[in-house]
Parts: structure tokens; sequence; C-alpha cells
């Protein structure tokens, strides 16, 4: 066991019991905190990787397609594998 794996369970066990404890009173104030995290979290890693050398050449081989690559069969069969695997549970089978 990695004592520092276990530390981090101890401490999230804590923080969740300590934070259920009063009841749904204390529970909205941490839902607060636990929905808006995520997206102040996001924004400052977006502003980030923007900021980083290079960037402009990611956000363009994102955002400006390259039309040749529609011809590859290889390209659609791997788009329609994605959608099967990810259309939910019981299609990954599929």
């Amino acid at each position: 066991m990695n004592g520092y794996l276990v530390f981090c369970m101890f401490l999230s066990y804590f923080t969740c019991y300590f934070s259920a404890w009063k009841g749904v009173k204390s529970t909205g104030k941490i839902v607060w905190v636990t929905c808006t995290a995520p997206y102040l979290i996001l924004t400052i890693l977006m502003i980030k990787g923007i900021t980083l050398e290079g960037s402009s050449l990611g956000l363009s081989a994102l955002f400006v397609p390259d039309w040749k690559l529609l011809m590859n069969g290889g390209i659609w069969r791997d788009a329609a594998v994605q959608i099967l695997y990810s259309s939910g549970v019981s299609f990954g089978p599929l």
C-alpha cells in the first residue's frame, strides 16, 4: 500500500463525513464550492494553455479541418467504432 494514497483516501472520507454531518444545510454550502471549482480550474488551465508556445498550431489543427482526410475509409470506420463504444455500456460489445 502506498502511504500517500492511503492518506488521501482517509482525507477524502474525513471531508465527506464532515461535509454531510450537519445535514442538508451544510451540504448545500459544499455544493456551491464543488460545482463552481471545476469551471474555475478549467478556465485557469485554458488561459495557461493559450499562453504556451505553439498553442496557435494546436488551435489551428483543432479548428481548421483537413478535408483530404475525409476520403480515407479508415477514419470513418474508427468514427463508427467510437460512436458504438460511447453510446452506452450495453452497446460496448457491439
